[in-house]
């Protein structure tokens, strides 16, 4: 353990604090959508879009941030990521548009994912002795949250309406971030390399993702084949472009050569795409029954926590 960390579980509980935040509005916001839907005069596919652009920001802002990290130094991008959900959750809330609102969902997703990859630098670098127990803890705290929060913003949600799942975010917000100036150490001051970040690939990599993502919504209506088609010709560009840039978003060639890395990426991909999925399958469920999903939302998601845990059993294994 480093020496300036006198009590590493006190460490563990800051970075836990807010590394939670993104997998628990991931999942919060199902229960939510039927009343988003309604008050925002929304269709099923613009609904899920709120979903959609928080998986999407995430997926993009993650690899960012762990570069960031490194140029930075983990605890300012940590500091800067829950600054960004902050700002986020404290404008949802009064959104008078859907697009304002998406906006502070990505937003939200962008901030918190910066807490994960810079709170595991944190973690690497400040606690040897330990670590790995320090390590799975972490993943409770992901676990847990994700696990139970639809049950969470139920609840939030037959008390207040769903503003609530962004103000409840507020005290997780405020005590990591106090902990976080006091506790966190001050690490790493590299300079802002923009050839380290693959903006190209970034940009190719989202046109692909929204383009599969249109295409899939409009199975339901008609389909739009032009969108499948765009996403066929950017993922080969994509692909193409990524073998040959120096410092890729995504390493083709090191997926390629190490097939175990490629099948716990594999893996990953699956269990989220459950995730995604349910949240989808949800949200017309709660449409059938409105009634329920809009006076007693909590009474429909009473089985998420075993489904969480069943797929967490088997990323472990």
């Amino acid at each position: 353990m480093n020496n300036s960390i006198r009590k590493p579980w006190l460490l563990v509980l800051t970075i836990g604090l807010g590394t939670l935040l993104n997998p628990l509005n991931s999942s919060m916001i199902s229960v939510a959508l039927t009343r988003m839907q309604h008050e925002f005069g929304l269709t099923f596919a613009d609904a899920t879009w709120l979903i959609s652009v928080f998986y999407l920001a995430s997926a993009v802002g993650q690899p960012v941030m762990g570069r960031l990290s490194d140029m930075f130094g983990p605890k300012k991008v940590f500091l800067t990521g829950l600054l960004l959900v902050a700002v986020a959750c404290g404008f949802a809330p009064f959104s008078t548009n859907f697009a304002f609102l998406l906006s502070c969902r990505a937003l939200q997703a962008i901030g918190s994912s910066a807490l994960f990859p810079s709170g595991m630098s944190i973690v690497r670098t400040s606690i040897t002795e330990g670590q790995a127990k320090a390590l799975s803890t972490l993943s409770i705290f992901s676990t847990t949250s994700a696990a139970f929060g639809p049950s969470i913003g139920g609840f939030i949600i037959d008390s207040w309406d769903w503003p609530a799942i962004f103000i409840v975010n507020f005290p997780f917000i405020l005590l990591s971030f106090v902990l976080a100036i006091t506790i966190l150490p001050s690490t790493g001051r590299g300079k802002f390399n923009l050839e380290r970040i693959d903006v190209g690939g970034i940009l190719l990599f989202i046109i692909s993702i929204v383009a599969l993502i249109l295409f899939l919504l409009s199975l339901e209506k008609q389909i739009h084949w032009s969108a499948l088609f765009i996403f066929f010709i950017f993922s080969f560009i994509f692909y193409m472009y990524e073998k040959n840039w120096k410092e890729p978003f995504i390493d083709i060639i090191a997926l390629k050569t190490n097939l175990n890395v490629s099948l716990v990426y594999v893996q990953f991909i699956c269990i989220n795409l459950v995730y995604y999925c349910y949240f989808l399958v949800f949200q017309r469920f709660s449409n059938k029954y409105t009634i329920i999903a809009r006076n007693r939302p909590a009474l429909l998601c009473w089985h998420w926590p075993v489904l969480v845990l069943l797929l967490h059993l088997w990323q472990d294994d």
